[in-house]
């Protein structure tokens, strides 16, 4: 009998264990088919575009309860070009610190500038002053102030220090000063100096008053992130901003956080933004932290280098805050805008639709149609 009951109680133990062998092995397989279930999900959403993973992987606590976006100042959104890319990635440069319009100190009486005409060109056109100097090599950055003939500040722009030509829209008599600052290598203007000024000044015709430039408040830019349009009202005769002047097509954050809503003024200006990828974007202009109105993306400092994609981009949501459009329109904002002018970005507006976008010239891939100087255009 106790044999009987040994034989039993190894019988049962031996079966406890297979149980319990047979129970581990169903829970390692359910893991594995919901880890597989799992990755499928992701895949499938991540194949649709519903969801980055790597994008999850990269964002910490801190970005995602962020409210206004800080965006790299050298990072822009673009897809690789197989035909067209870049000659070489640049090595770091310098940190310059330009500021915004509102962190300027007060500029000297136009009128106590002395006139140094041998150091400014200025051509007077139709429709334009033009105006070129040569490069300032210790120059970090240019305040560029234009007064009409009664000394009359009409506007001003902070330009970059590899601009050497600038184009002043309806411009035909006053006085235009030209600030040469070294920063001192720390964010803000205290330590900043103006290491040399040039001034040319342009005599009314017949002692008469011509000047028609644009002030800083000229004009009012508007973002409808819903319709990608950027509308650019003018004044009516009560002085509100009711004209509508332009509309153009525009790409925008990927999310939309990195373009977010909001007032600011166009600050910083530049002909190619260059991007630690090595790509550049034309005719850009500041208008908050890392955010630019800009072109699209190319190779190199080049218009024949286009990135067709990036173009084709405009119109969706793309970029990595900036607000990216047409050459056309680039340009257009980057002269007749001045430092102060305000943009308000809003979520949607009844007042602007998607105006579209010339389609890529099939013989002039790696150019902008909108722009001027493609082979075809002039």
């Amino acid at each position: 009998m106790k044999r009987t009951d040994e034989r039993r109680q190894t019988q049962s133990t031996a079966r406890d264990i297979r149980h319990h062998n047979n129970y581990k092995i169903i829970a390692v397989v359910m893991v594995v088919f919901l880890i597989l279930i799992i990755a499928g999900g992701l895949y499938i959403l991540n194949k649709e575009g519903k969801i980055s993973i790597s994008f999850l992987n990269n964002l910490s606590e801190n970005e995602y309860i962020q409210n206004t976006p800080v965006p790299d100042e050298n990072a822009e959104a673009f897809t690789m070009e197989p035909e067209i890319t870049p000659d070489k990635t640049p090595e770091p440069t310098e940190k310059v610190y330009i500021p915004d319009i509102g962190d300027l100190p007060e500029l000297m009486e136009p009128q106590v500038v002395r006139l140094t005409e041998d150091k400014l060109n200025v051509e007077i056109t139709s429709n334009a002053a033009i105006i070129s100097w040569n490069e300032y090599e210790e120059s970090s950055y240019y305040v560029l102030a234009i007064y009409n003939s009664r000394y009359d500040e009409i506007q001003k722009d902070i330009l970059w220090s590899n601009i050497t030509t600038w184009q002043i829209p309806d411009f035909k008599s006053g006085k235009v000063v030209l600030y040469i600052y070294k920063d001192g290598g720390t964010d803000g203007v205290e330590d900043d100096s103006i290491i040399d000024i040039y001034s040319y000044e342009i005599l009314p015709a017949d002692g008469e008053e011509i000047s028609f430039a644009p002030g800083s408040d000229k004009y009012y830019l508007l973002v409808d992130k819903e319709s990608f349009a950027l509308g650019v009202f003018t004044k009516d005769e009560n002085g509100q901003y009711t004209q509508l002047l332009h509309t153009f097509p525009c790409g925008l954050g990927e999310t939309d956080r990195l373009t977010a809503v909001g007032v600011w003024e166009i600050s910083s200006k530049g002909p190619w933004k260059l991007w630690t990828t090595g790509w550049y974007s034309p005719y850009y202009s500041r208008f908050t932290a890392g955010l630019y109105i800009h072109g699209c993306v190319y190779a190199d400092a080049d218009y024949s280098t286009l990135s067709p994609t990036s173009y084709e981009k405009i119109g969706t949501n793309s970029t990595s805050g900036c607000i990216r459009t047409t050459i056309e329109a680039a340009e257009w904002i980057y002269y007749n805008c001045p430092a102060g002018t305000i943009i308000e970005i809003v979520d949607r507006s009844d007042l602007l639709t998607y105006p579209g976008k010339p389609a890529v010239d099939p013989d002039y891939t790696n150019w902008d149609p909108t722009d001027p100087n493609k082979p075809g255009n002039k």
